[in-house]
């Protein structure tokens, strides 16, 4: 039972994480590609540090599932920004 917690507890700080940054985004008055770039970036690594864990059994499908829809939220949003750079 605790185990399941943890991984749940796992998913929850990630998606934490990607809220926090599509807050921070969205926030920021003058966008610029290096700015989106760092961001894409911070996107990449999360999503292979969850992949990893995801792996080792320390996080659920359903908890990746939920990481994995925010994360594409974020990602559209980082995309969304270019556009609108472009």
């Amino acid at each position: 039972k605790k185990i399941s917690g943890n991984k749940k507890n796992l998913a929850d700080k990630h998606t934490k994480e990607l809220v926090t940054i599509m807050d921070g985004i969205n926030e920021k008055k003058d966008i610029n590609s290096p700015f989106l770039n760092k961001q894409k970036s911070v996107l990449q690594t999360m999503l292979s540090e969850v992949i990893t864990e995801l792996d080792k059994d320390q996080m659920t499908a359903e908890g990746f599932q939920f990481f994995s829809f925010t994360w594409d939220k974020a990602n559209d949003l980082i995309k969304d920004k270019e556009k609108e750079l472009n």
